[in-house]
């Protein structure tokens, strides 16, 4: 299995990648292309979905601005995915300025999830498959976890 790993970070953040195997212990599925993890990509962009100014410029120049997708919020932060090229997805989560500091990308290819967690990790968010949301879902302490939307769950540490 190919699994390549990337991200982008200004400021102290946390960002795990995780192949299904890993995840789930035994072989998951497999993906063909990003649509298939996130089912929007496969339709036009909508105006919800554009990344607010100042975080459209924290993008590399190899990711098409045209295919984010706002995948969820938490009552601090807007999460946006992006497929990079064909291989990869990534996750950008954005605060209530429009500032993104931080990205966390994995290969489409094993994809088993996608976590970042802001610096101080009162906050992570998860970006999941929407086929493998509910599974994913109940294997995890729902007390903490939250489901924000078909693809996103989200963890607030206790206060």
């Amino acid at each position: 299995m190919k699994t390549a790993r990337r991200w982008r970070i200004a400021g102290a953040a946390a960002v795990l990648a995780v192949g299904s195997t890993a995840l789930a212990g035994c072989s998951g599925p497999t993906y063909d292309d990003a649509s298939e993890i996130v089912p929007s990509f496969a339709g036009e962009q909508a105006a919800k979905d554009h990344l607010p100014e100042p975080a459209d410029t924290f993008i590399p120049e190899d990711m098409d601005p045209a295919k984010t997708r706002l995948v969820g919020q938490s009552a601090d932060l807007q999460y946006f995915a992006a497929p990079l090229g064909d291989e990869e997805i990534c996750l950008i989560p954005v605060n209530g300025q429009g500032d993104a500091t931080m990205m966390g990308c994995t290969s489409v290819d094993g994809f088993g999830g996608l976590r970042v967690a802001n610096g101080d990790k009162t906050e992570e968010a998860w970006l999941v498959a929407t086929s493998e949301a509910q599974e994913i879902l109940s294997g995890v302490d729902q007390s903490q976890w939250e489901q924000k939307s078909p693809n996103l769950l989200v963890k607030n540490a206790p206060e």
